[in-house]
């Protein structure tokens, strides 16, 4: 489905043999079942296809909100439906996408049940700042910002959840982060982008990931998350 960046590559190569072998990523995978695309006949297919031919270069991680911006503007062109079936239906519409396109380096049979399990939360980051709702509120700070200050905020984060940090609270905690980041006044716009990103990094090295083969899942999801970040900073 999606090209690499050279930072994650190393990694996911070296790690890649001991974990399609594993039996928690074959277990995992048995549990989510790939579509078969011949003959599909499905509109929400239709619409797939046509946005995976509108990425003539193929898809990267920095291409991840432009596939969601695309994705969301067939499924607002469907009158009637709720939020709850807008969600519904662009998970289907992006479960499509991950089904026709192929991941390089790894076996889609790998990839696909993960992109599928990480659709979701990554959605619900992309329409949190959808609209004029989605606005963040800056939490102003007067001390200045260190390696002491982010890791304080994170272990202030991590007491809050009592079960620990959620795959499906993403979004909750990217939004918190950046409220957070951009209450420093002295840090310019990349910087505050930086900061969000390395501390919602340390987040994501603290998920708990259930079956996901956290070797893979960990790097993959902080990929993904940094272009929806940038996309929410280019909106304040």
């Amino acid at each position: 489905m999606i090209d690499y960046p050279q930072d994650v590559k190393q990694p996911i190569a070296t790690e890649i043999h001991q974990i399609v072998d594993s039996p928690a990523a074959r277990s995992f995978c048995d549990m989510v079942s790939r579509e078969n695309p011949e003959d599909n006949k499905d509109p929400i297919f239709c619409a797939a296809q046509s946005i995976v031919q509108s990425f003539d270069q193929g898809f990267s991680f920095n291409t991840v909100h432009d596939l969601f911006s695309k994705s969301y503007e067939f499924v607002k062109e469907k009158q009637g439906l709720s939020l709850e079936d807008q969600k519904q239906t662009l998970i289907k519409l992006i479960d499509y996408i991950i089904d026709i396109t192929d991941t390089p380096y790894l076996p889609d049979t790998l990839t696909d049940p993960i992109f599928k399990a990480l659709t979701p939360t990554l959605l619900d980051l992309f329409l949190s700042f959808q609209g004029p709702e989605g606005q963040l509120v800056p939490q102003i700070h007067l001390e200045q910002p260190s390696a002491q200050t982010f890791q304080t905020f994170v272990n202030t984060m991590h007491d809050t959840y009592a079960d620990g940090f959620q795959l499906s609270d993403l979004a909750v905690y990217v939004t918190k982060t950046a409220t957070f980041t951009i209450g420093f006044t002295d840090l310019t716009d990349q910087e505050k982008i930086e900061s969000t990103c390395d501390i919602v990094n340390m987040i994501i090295d603290n998920v708990n990931f259930g079956p996901l083969p956290t070797a893979v899942i960990s790097p993959i999801l902080k990929s993904f998350t940094k272009p929806l970040i940038q996309a929410i900073f280019s909106k304040i």
